[in-house]
Parts: structure tokens; C-alpha cells; sequence
């Protein structure tokens, strides 16, 4: 069985699915200087992001694990344990906060691919947030990094919105990598936007192992702080919000001379 023939039994949202694949192997693409990885884990990569939603249909609620264990007791073609312990692993991981010392998929793992399983929920956790609208239609123009810091340019009528989401889940990547996550809106309706990042997570070790207290630690509270549970109304307030302080910024300035 492949990964979209599951998901058809699941009547889950193929269209959704192949975009938030799409969108994870841009990244993936775009960051092989910074993560080595190869075929095998592009491949793997690709199969979670087309499950990642497959349970959405039963369980909207605990959908990520939901669709672990349908992965688990899937026998999905050319796959082995480990490879299939691996998809359930990043479909469990795309939402909610990653707990790996929790999951015992991921604890039957070797050291390598602990820490390959967190880079690629890394990629899915960005690439499914670039797809919160939910209309796919944003796009990622380019993917790069430097110094461990991924730069998105984006594009596409909810590109902002989308970007804000992304942004908000991008917080594995900053722990696994140690570096931000730029998310640039090249068309923007005031021109190009970039968001950053203001807080830095600590860092996971390079073979996966989670640190003192746990992934997903919260950064002090900040009302302009985008968050993983934002509403998409609520994280496009809070980049709009944003970017008017800005503008007044910049307004006075110019009035300063």
C-alpha cells in the first residue's frame, strides 16, 4: 500500500496533503548543506507529510496520534519497521508539542535515526503551516539556509497568513538546527515582509537527545508573540500589529529628520 492510497482509505484531504508534501521537500531541498541527509530520508519525509492529516477524518482532536498508529499498523509498500516507526513518528509529531522521551516509536530508534526523525518534523512542522489557510496556494519561491537559519521566500494570496503559522511552528527547527527560521512574503500587500523570530528555544543534542525541560518550552509571555494555537485571525492581527509599529517607527524618523 503507498502513503496516498492510506490516506484515500482515511478519506483524508489529498489535495492538502500533496501540498504540504510539496512544500516539505522544497525545504528538505533546500537545506541538504545543513542536514546531509539523502534519498531515503527525502522518501520518508515525503510519506509523512502525505499522512500527516490522516486520522483528521476520525479524530480531529488527537489526529496526530490517531494517525501514528494507523501508520504503525500499516503495511505501507517497500517500508520497514524502523522506516514505517519513523512516518509515525512525524505524523505524530506536525502538531501539539513534540514530546520525543514520550513516544515509543521514537524510543525504539537508534541514535542516528532519532535525530533524523526530528530534523524531518522539523521540515513538516514548517511546511504544514505553510498551508493553514488551507487553500494552497502559497508557495515557496526559494528555500536556503545560512548559519543554520532557514530563509522562506513565499508567495501567494494568504502567503502572510500562512507564513505567520509557520513561523509559530517553527520551533523544532530552531531547536534541532540552532538557528531561526526567516519567513519573507515577497508580495505582500505593502511590499515584502520578513518575519523573525525573538525568542531561540534550547538546543536538542546532535543525537536527538531532548534537553532539560523538555521540547517546546514557552519564551516569556509577549502579546505580539506568534504561538503554535494562535487562530489564523489572531496570528494575522499580531504580524499586521507588527508591522504598523514599524511603519510609525519609520514615520517618525523620517518626520525626525
Amino acid at each position: 500500500m503507498t502513503p496516498e492510497e492510506l490516506l484515500t482509505q482515511h478519506e483524508g484531504d489529498a489535495a492538502h496533503a500533496r501540498h504540504v508534501a510539496n512544500l516539505a521537500l522544497a525545504i528538505f531541498d533546500g537545506s541538504t548543506e545543513l542536514h546531509k541527509a539523502r534519498g531515503k530520508a527525502r522518501r520518508l519525509l515525503e510519506a509523512g507529510a502525505l499522512l500527516h492529516n490522516v486520522a483528521l477524518a476520525h479524530d480531529e482532536r488527537k489526529h496526530h496520534t490517531l494517525g501514528r498508529d494507523i501508520v504503525l499498523g500499516a503495511a505501507l509498500d517497500d517500508t520497514t519497521d524502523d522506516e514505517r516507526a519513523v512516518i509515525a513518528c512525524l505524523v505524530a509529531f506536525h502538531r501539539k508539542k513534540v514530546r520525543p522521551e514520550a513516544e515509543p516509536a521514537f524510543v525504539r530508534l537508534d541514535d542516528d535515526d532519532r535525530a533524523r526523525t526530528l530534523q524531518l518534523a522539523a521540515m513538516l512542522r514548517v511546511a504544514d503551516g505553510l498551508d493553514y489557510s488551507q487553500t494552497q496556494t502559497t508557495r515557496i519561491v526559494r528555500a536556503s539556509v545560512a548559519n543554520s537559519q532557514l530563509h522562506l521566500q513565499l508567495s501567494g494570496a494568504h502567503a502572510l497568513a500562512d507564513a505567520a503559522r509557520a513561523h509559530a511552528k517553527a520551533d523544532l527547527w530552531q531547536q534541532v538546527f540552532g538557528g531561526e527560521v526567516l519567513c519573507e512574503v515577497i508580495d505582500a500587500p505593502d511590499g515584502a515582509v520578513t518575519l523573525t523570530a525573538p525568542d531561540m528555544p534550547p538546543p536538542i543534542a546532535a543525537n536527538g537527545a531532548v534537553p532539560e525541560g523538555g521540547l517546546n518550552q514557552e519564551a516569556p509571555d509577549s502579546a505580539r508573540k506568534l504561538r503554535p494555537d494562535d487562530t489564523l485571525a489572531v496570528a494575522t492581527r499580531k504580524i499586521l500589529r507588527r508591522h504598523f509599529q514599524k511603519l510609525l517607527s519609520y514615520e517618525a524618523q523620517v518626520r525626525a529628520g
